[in-house]
């Protein structure tokens, strides 16, 4: 009996962890101009995420994107991993 109370308490973390990675999504974002970034489409004056994108979008903000993003035209596009 211990030995599946130990094996439960090592699973139930990574099975958390597991559900938590696969509902991470992107979000809307504002948009800029007239085209959205990859992924996304247009809603109103926002950019929404498609079903099931997970590659998280952001404004560019000045001449470069942050660390593990790369540009696509207004915005700045989460690399995957």
């Amino acid at each position: 009996m211990r030995e599946i109370t130990m094996k439960a308490s090592l699973y139930i973390p990574l099975i958390a962890l597991a559900v938590a990675t696969m509902t991470a999504h992107a979000q809307p974002i504002e948009r800029i101009g007239a085209a959205c970034p990859p992924g996304y489409y247009r809603s109103g004056a926002y950019c929404m995420p498609g079903a099931g994108y997970k590659n998280p979008a952001i404004p560019k903000a000045g001449y470069t994107c942050p660390p593990g993003h790369y540009q696509n035209g207004k915005y700045c596009i989460k690399r995957e991993r």
